[in-house]
């Protein structure tokens, strides 16, 4: 309703890393991507656009009455559409990275669902590898995790290293909790 009535929203919400904030945000759009809804919008803490997890919102209040008009106007440049088809590894978080991650056949079919349309593809030897731009990192680990070696990350080495690190984590304590 608050995107409809152009109503701005305080919100209670939840990062990435666990730390939830305050925030008053202008709300411009909802979509749905992979079984999960998000909200764009204008966010006054940050200062600037921003997308939210509706998943990670905790609590919502409306911001004044229902009889007023319009709180914001949504500019014409934005696009919705365009928000779609961004991934979670491409939300501002640090400064960019070239990912490359060398792919399994087994998941060649599907690389545009897993990586979107701006995800460029390349075959060398018969390897298929994807090149990412990627302002995310901690979303493409959680994106890539379940894939294993189907999904090596090759470089940047400081995220392969981080990925083997959790992988090696991982088998640890599988071992530990086996019967």
């Amino acid at each position: 309703l608050a995107v409809a009535r152009r109503h701005r929203v305080a919100v209670r919400y939840r990062g990435t890393a666990g730390k939830t904030t305050e925030r008053e945000v202008e709300p411009w759009g909802l979509y749905y991507r992979q079984g999960i809804w998000y909200l764009v919008g204008y966010c006054r803490l940050r200062r600037s656009e921003r997308t939210f997890h509706l998943g990670r919102i905790d609590e919502v209040r409306a911001l004044g009455t229902e009889i007023r008009g319009p709180d914001f106007h949504v500019p014409e440049t934005f696009d919705l559409r365009a928000h779609t088809e961004r991934r979670p590894w491409e939300f501002p978080a640090e400064p960019p990275v070239e990912v490359s991650i060398k792919l399994a056949p087994r998941l060649v079919p599907a690389i545009g669902e897993l990586f979107g349309q701006r995800a460029r593809v390349e075959s060398l030897d018969g390897t298929t590898w994807v090149r990412l731009h990627v302002t995310n990192q901690e979303a493409l680990v959680a994106a890539v995790l379940p894939y294993g070696a189907a999904a090596e990350v090759v470089e940047p080495k400081a995220l392969r290293t981080r990925l083997r690190k959790l992988y090696v984590a991982l088998a640890k304590r599988y071992r530990e909790d086996a019967p």
